[in-house]
């Protein structure tokens, strides 16, 4: 018999595997980049990922009559698809720390949609306050790039990639603001499933036309190692994992998640591949987590799993 004291073990050590996971996301796309081309980056995960999740979509049984197949093809470019491409685009440009950390801004976005959208969703001056705050800490990230590009001392390119990153965590914004509008009544891993394959369905054409580059040289056990994390883990386990954390903690709990992942992006990227975290970027962290705290304070209603699976990666 276990124990509750078993019990909330097992629930921080999915939490922590499930932090790690989507945390190391940015660190593995920066390492396939090294051999293989965004596109294909992105169209193997995709792939891996819906492989995975079909499979449990078969072995639970669950049924596909009713599925708004329309629907989940936007939800596949807006929430996978596209973000996916916008972040492994940008990865060519900046840092995988930054990446994880600009992508940290998905929850403010999101409130900022939900605002708009959702009635029950209304921000208060406070969480207004706090969206401020977090753009506040895009603006101290981009400026200095900005500035260099304009003085022509760098490319644009960093500035580019920064903005891919961004533009990818609005897309995330919009999928959450849109699944919990629209989509709340259907099983989460077939919308998970049908949004991967939707995603695979698109990016394949789009990867065949730009250059495959899928050369014997280029699938190196690195190469293969970071695909698999992103496609198996990233985009496949860890749906799993924060769907059990859902129905072990509650919605509300696993939000945190949202809070930890640009810390570990930031710390695998200094650690493994040598990039340089600077004052400015934990004065950007401090604002962004700070902002996310004020504006995922508690309202009426518990935030639904579709609201914290904006963190997903």
């Amino acid at each position: 018999m276990h124990t509750p004291r078993d019990t909330r073990f097992v629930q921080w050590v999915l939490f922590a595997l499930l932090t790690g996971i989507w945390g190391a996301s940015f660190l593995f796309i920066k390492i396939s980049l090294e051999t293989l081309p965004p596109l294909t980056v992105v169209a193997l995960r995709v792939t891996l990922g819906a492989l995975l999740v079909w499979t449990l979509v078969v072995w639970r049984g669950a049924s596909l009559r009713g599925v708004p197949w329309g629907a989940m093809l936007f939800m596949g470019v807006i929430n996978n698809a596209l973000p996916f491409t916008l972040i492994t685009w940008g990865e060519q440009y900046i840092p995988s720390g930054l990446a994880s950390l600009v992508n940290g801004t998905v929850p403010i976005f999101a409130a900022v949609l939900s605002h708009s959208m959702l009635r029950a969703e209304r921000l208060t001056r406070l969480q207004w306050g706090g969206v401020m705050l977090g753009f506040g800490g895009l603006v101290w990230l981009f400026l200095p790039d900005v500035w260099y590009a304009w003085q022509g001392l760098t490319t644009w390119y960093g500035v580019f990639g920064q903005f891919a990153v961004m533009t990818a965590a609005s897309c995330y914004a919009v999928g959450t603001v849109y699944a919990r509008k629209h989509l709340r009544e259907y099983d989460p891993f077939v919308m998970a499933a049908t949004q991967l394959l939707w995603s695979a369905v698109v990016l394949w054409p789009l990867a065949w036309w730009a250059g495959l580059g899928l050369t014997a040289s280029a699938l190196t056990g690195r190469t293969l190692l970071a695909i698999g994390w992103l496609g198996l883990a990233s985009s496949g386990l860890a749906y799993v994992i924060y769907y059990t954390l859902v129905r072990l903690m509650g919605a509300t709990q696993v939000t945190m998640v949202t809070y930890l992942i640009p810390v570990v992006g930031l710390v695998l990227g200094a650690v493994f591949l040598d990039e340089t975290v600077g004052w400015d970027v934990l004065i950007a962290l401090a604002l962004i987590l700070t902002s996310i705290v004020v504006v995922n304070r508690p309202r009426v209603h518990s935030p639904s799993p579709a609201a914290v699976r904006c963190a997903g990666r």
